[in-house]
């Protein structure tokens, strides 16, 4: 038995700092075991022509950490 039938109005939450939306989205995604990495790896990418450094850097840190297991 159907006590009551209402329409109910909610947002998505949003995002601080952009003010978009945010909606999730189910979808099939891929890790990379980055303990897994060898110099190879660091070597490419340290090859690749960034527009700026700081991601360089980023990411060279990340991939030489996690190469490391630390």
């Amino acid at each position: 038995m159907l006590r009551k039938s209402t329409k109910i109005k909610h947002e998505y939450p949003t995002c601080w700092r952009s003010h978009h939306k945010l909606v999730w989205l189910a979808r099939k995604e891929y890790f990379l075991r980055t303990d897994k990495l060898n110099s190879k790896v660091i070597e490419a990418a340290e090859k690749v022509e960034y527009f700026f450094e700081e991601p360089k850097n980023r990411l060279l840190d990340f991939l030489k950490k996690e190469s490391h297991g630390v």
